[in-house]
């Protein structure tokens, strides 16, 4: 807590002094004034949460400083240090904002009380500022406001500001990772609330790829406190992260550098989100800084193989067997064409495998080596699924064919993988869905082919190719007996109707 004493008298100062450091207060300052205009300087200084005031003080007596302090800092709290004579203005003093006013000599009891009632009130007042703060960072992040809406004075206007971005990557099944999402965040939460400080506004909300964040905010004018208090506020949580973090549940802190505008706060949480999946070569279970991660942003051979590592880590975390052995495969696939991964790359992705997919592997290991390990891993999700009702064995199918549709995919090669038999996965599919393995993923593909038929771009072959037909004769055949129209047509009907919404838009207009 920072007190300051203003009073003329040095006796008056001393006594109160002694007072205060015989409380055994959590004292980050005790600043004296000897006159008004000094004190108006201590304020815009040091921004005291509690300021004892004489009424008579030169060149600035106590009502005159109080109105001027207050421009300066507003959620300072003014005591009042009057002798009997004075007390009319202790009085005007209430009137201007003064919490309240001691009589000279002081009472030591008095004076704890009055310290105590700033402390809880001043940590009230932070924690309700905080939380307009969070409510105005999420709106704004969310489009739901607007800069262009707030005060030329808005603190959001003139603030610089820092951001960080959790990233929780976990070998635990979905319910129990958003327990122990929801339990980090909580004890975040409650940290934060205890730590806070005048000098910085803090918010804790969720993006919109659904990983949380926290930012930090400090008026540039007090640019050295600001950053001496957010260093003092991140060491303690970065301790509280390493907490959370084991073999099952891992956070990696990503963070933007200072930020001197929200506009420059919200590219970097933007680039951040986008580019977080390179967590997976830099290394997970740290904190990594932006500057970390724009060095790859352009090696696009790399970014594949992250995005793959995010696949095969959400794949295991829900248990879908066929659409985790088909991202090994193409995993399997990258990293033979990238051959030139570094030690340190190759051991940061096995490290994220690890504690991913709960698997042993080693950076000296070749790619066949990590395949097996991992295929294993994919053997025990299937035990697992037989395990379970035949209906799961025909979702995964569904999800499968929903995701691969532009492939060459048939009912024996997912049984095969699926260790069932052809007739055996055919007879379940067609008793859940109605319908057969064949015909739900001809209508799969012709529903995609009548979306892509709207992008005037792309010629008949090249639809056909892109939900899996090389042949355009066979295509037009089968889409022809199932919308009862050719391609070609469905194609004129969608320019015809975007040309007549287009003359209505017109009409409207005129």
């Amino acid at each position: 807590m920072k007190i300051l004493i203003a009073d003329d008298e040095s006796l008056a100062r001393s006594v109160l002094k002694s007072i205060l450091q015989e409380l055994d207060l959590p004292l980050e300052g005790l600043k004296e004034a000897v006159d008004g205009e000094q004190m108006i300087e201590q304020v815009k200084r040091y921004a005291p949460e509690l300021v004892f005031v004489d009424i008579r003080m030169p060149k600035l007596n106590g009502l005159e400083a109080i109105e001027e302090g207050k421009k300066f800092s507003p959620y300072t709290r003014w005591v009042i240090l009057t002798g009997y004579p004075e007390f009319s203005y202790a009085q005007q003093a209430i009137k201007l904002g003064a919490s309240d006013y001691l009589l000279k000599p002081v009472d030591p009891e008095e004076v704890k009380k009055l310290v105590n009632e700033a402390r809880r009130g001043n940590t009230e007042w932070l924690l309700n500022r905080n939380r307009q703060f969070e409510s105005q960072i999420a709106d704004l992040y969310q489009g739901l406001s607007s800069l262009q809406q707030e005060d030329q004075e808005s603190f959001l206007l003139k603030a610089h500001f820092t951001g960080a971005v959790f990233c929780i990557d976990s070998n635990l099944i979905e319910v129990a990772k958003a327990e122990r999402r929801r339990d980090f965040l909580q004890t975040l939460h409650t940290r934060l609330d205890h730590t806070v400080v005048s000098e910085l506004r803090q918010a804790l909300f969720t993006l919109s790829s659904g990983e949380s964040a926290l930012v930090v905010a400090w008026e540039p004018t007090r640019y050295i406190q600001g950053k001496q208090y957010l260093s003092t506020l991140l060491y303690p949580l970065k301790e509280l992260y390493q907490q959370f973090n084991d073999n099952n549940f891992c956070i990696t802190i990503l963070e933007t550098d200072d930020c001197s505008s929200y506009n420059e706060l919200y590219e970097k949480l933007n680039c951040i989100q986008h580019f977080s999946l390179l967590r997976t070569i830099c290394g997970i279970g740290k904190t990594l800084y932006i500057a970390d991660l724009v060095q790859y942003t352009t090696q696009q051979e790399l970014l594949e193989v992250c995005s793959i590592l995010i696949k095969i880590s959400d794949c295991y975390g829900k248990k879908t067997y066929l659409s985790f052995m088909k991202a090994l495969d193409t995993l399997e696939s990258k990293l033979c064409e990238n051959n030139t991964l570094n030690h340190h790359t190759k051991t940061c992705i096995a490290n994220f495998l690890n504690r991913t997919v709960s698997c042993q592997l080693e950076a000296h290991q070749d790619t066949t080596c990590w395949k097996q390990v991992l295929q294993a891993c994919g053997e025990e999700l299937l035990i697992d699924e037989q395990k379970k009702d035949k209906q799961d064995i025909v979702d995964q199918v569904v999800s499968f064919i929903d995701e691969n549709y532009m492939f060459e995919i048939g009912v024996g090669q997912i049984a095969m993988q699926l260790h069932v038999t052809p007739n055996y996965l055919s007879s379940l599919f067609h008793k859940k869905m109605g319908m057969t393995f064949m015909k739900y993923l001809t209508h799969v593909r012709m529903l995609r082919a009548k979306e892509l038929l709207t992008d005037s771009k792309l010629s008949i072959q090249e639809v056909a190719e892109q939900v899996g037909y090389y042949s355009s004769r066979h295509f037009t055949k089968t889409f022809t007996e199932l919308f009862g129209y050719y391609p070609s047509d469905c194609r004129k009907k969608s320019i015809k109707s975007g040309a007549l919404r287009l003359t209505e838009e017109t009409v409207t207009k005129n």
